[in-house]
């Protein structure tokens, strides 16, 4: 299996990095001086599951690396619809890109452009970040992917891609409804940035009190409606016991 990684921060480059660690072919598309460390030094990665330095093809332009059976699309929510111009070269005729990027529509986007058949929907369990140039510090978190197909059918793709995360030693799961892994990232990140950013408060803290975690448990309530409203059958668990 060939995998290519559109950005290669944190997500991308940690995921990315642990499957080119277990000798498969990864190429990352990025820039910058991060790009230019990359191809000077190997891209680093400090983790609490061990370091790691991969040399590893890097390039600002996708035709260096070349079609490839699995495309990580790893870019922020807002540069989703910019950054399909970086996907044809990579996809060729019969590859598939996996979002792992937080939220719930940017699925859709990528269906509206190369077609459902061509993506799969994907969630990133894992605290890390691009520490300096060229390296990848990974600091806790599960370090897990769970991902799959859109209509929720099983196939040799996901099976592939699983295959390959568990022989890297990646924490991988196929889901069998990838939209209900989507939506429930999506509500714990709405409570937790929301609560955080409300409060200036760490979790903890806001778990300590009761009126503020019943605040987090109503946030979490309303999106998970959202969801039902949507059309995504599934009843969240309160975190309030």
């Amino acid at each position: 299996m060939k995998i290519g990684v559109i950005g290669a921060g944190g997500v991308g480059g940690y995921f990315g990095a642990r499957l080119a660690q277990s000798g498969l072919e990864v190429g990352f598309v990025a820039r910058g001086d991060h790009l230019r460390a990359i191809r000077q030094h190997g891209l680093r990665i400090r983790s609490v599951l061990g370091d790691a330095t991969v040399d590893v093809v890097a390039s600002d332009d996708p035709s260096d690396i070349g079609p490839c059976d699995v495309v990580l699309f790893c870019v922020k929510s807002f540069d989703t619809v910019t950054a399909t111009a970086l996907l044809p070269v990579l996809l060729g005729s019969g590859g598939a890109v996996l979002s792992l990027q937080n939220g719930v529509d940017n699925e859709e986007i990528l269906a509206e452009v190369f077609g459902a058949n061509r993506v799969i929907g994907g969630a990133a369990y894992i605290f890390s970040t691009v520490a300096e140039p060229g390296v990848i510090e990974h600091t806790g978190g599960p370090a897990r992917l769970v991902f799959g197909e859109l209509d929720g059918q099983p196939s040799e793709r996901t099976e592939s891609l699983l295959s390959a995360c568990q022989d890297s030693g990646i924490d991988a799961e196929i889901a069998k409804n990838i939209r209900v892994a989507l939506w429930t990232k999506f509500a714990f990140i709405c409570a937790t940035a929301g609560m955080t950013a409300a409060t200036r408060l760490p979790l903890g803290d806001i778990r300590s009190s009761p009126e503020s975690w019943d605040m987090f448990a109503r946030i979490i309530n309303e999106v998970a409606e959202l969801a039902r409203r949507e059309g995504v059958r599934y009843q969240m668990t309160s975190p309030v016991s």
